[in-house]
């Protein structure tokens, strides 16, 4: 299926699963997460809902998710195997910035 808008939400830390790290004091504060924080932010639903009730073809592919289910999991892989025209990529570190590509 062809999307218009293709959101990401990767992990806090993208390479979790290959180095050892130690989550700092929020991590231990949000409620059903993990410490990479698993957990889809609420504007990034309402933003894809808004665009879907408008005609936009949109997803929300949680890439968190999808590396703890699978440890054998391949973003890239992954990544160019789907069809969009825009991949959007939500930074929750740099106050909610959207990077298109």
């Amino acid at each position: 299926m062809h999307y218009d808008l293709l959101f990401l939400h990767p992990p806090s830390v993208y390479d979790f699963r290959d180095m050892p790290w130690f989550p700092g004091p929020v991590a231990r504060l949000v409620p059903e997460s993990t410490s990479v924080f698993m957990a889809i932010p609420m504007g990034l639903m309402s933003i894809a809902d808004y665009l879907d009730r408008h005609g936009f073809k949109v997803k929300i592919i949680n890439l968190c998710e999808m590396m703890l289910s699978d440890p054998n999991f391949n973003v890239e892989t992954f990544l160019e195997k789907v069809d969009a025209s825009f991949f959007v990529h939500y930074n929750r570190l740099k106050r909610h910035k959207f990077e298109f590509s």
